[in-house]
């Protein structure tokens, strides 16, 4: 093979690789303005539609929950969210659910929910009383489950996966079931 058709088979083999990589570098921009538009996430064999999952739930928050009081401030989890969603997306996710599973236990201890075999229940246990008991409506129990399966989600996804628009709302969700949690009227046994 002479020089010539060498360099000829060397053109051909990096043709199409070289327009990417020059594709890539011209539509950057357009790109990564597309990126926080991403519903789908997926690593593995994990599927993440975290966007449009929050979606749901704030649409569900927003029907089934009372419209919140005015609050003179944000909690410690929306304060951070605001801060950091972008950079600590998973761990925000994590408080927000802790506030949430907090509400349940206290709600749960009010009640005296007492669930046979188990030293400590599960949230879902506890909501799955709570909606037994008519203290929760299903609605309720089901943003909750959803809260819950969205976090164990974003916990599995990877850094940068979750975007912090979707953060913020997640949060905002979160805090309005606390809010509603914290607020239920015990009845008397």
């Amino acid at each position: 093979m002479d020089v010539l058709a060498f360099s000829g088979e060397i053109v051909k083999a990096l043709a199409w690789p070289l327009v990417v990589v020059v594709l890539a570098l011209l539509l950057r921009r357009p790109l990564s303005d597309l990126l926080p538009l991403l519903r789908r996430f997926q690593y593995r064999d994990l599927v993440v539609e975290f966007a449009q999952d929050v979606a749901v739930v704030r649409e569900q928050v927003d029907r089934a929950l009372p419209t919140p009081q005015e609050r003179a401030q944000k909690t410690p989890v929306e304060r951070m969210a605001e801060r950091f969603a972008a950079r600590r997306a998973g761990s925000i996710v994590g408080a927000a659910w802790r506030q949430v599973a907090l509400s349940v236990y206290r709600l749960g201890e009010k009640q005296q929910i007492r669930l046979a075999g188990e030293l400590w229940p599960s949230v879902a246990a506890i909501v799955a009383q709570l909606e037994r008991q008519g203290t929760l409506k299903p609605d309720t129990a089901s943003i909750i489950y959803q809260l819950g399966a969205i976090r164990n989600a974003a916990a599995h996804a990877e850094s940068g996966a979750l975007d912090d628009h979707s953060v913020r709302e997640y949060v905002y969700a979160a805090a309005r079931v606390v809010e509603h949690l914290d607020g239920v009227v015990v009845s008397p046994n």
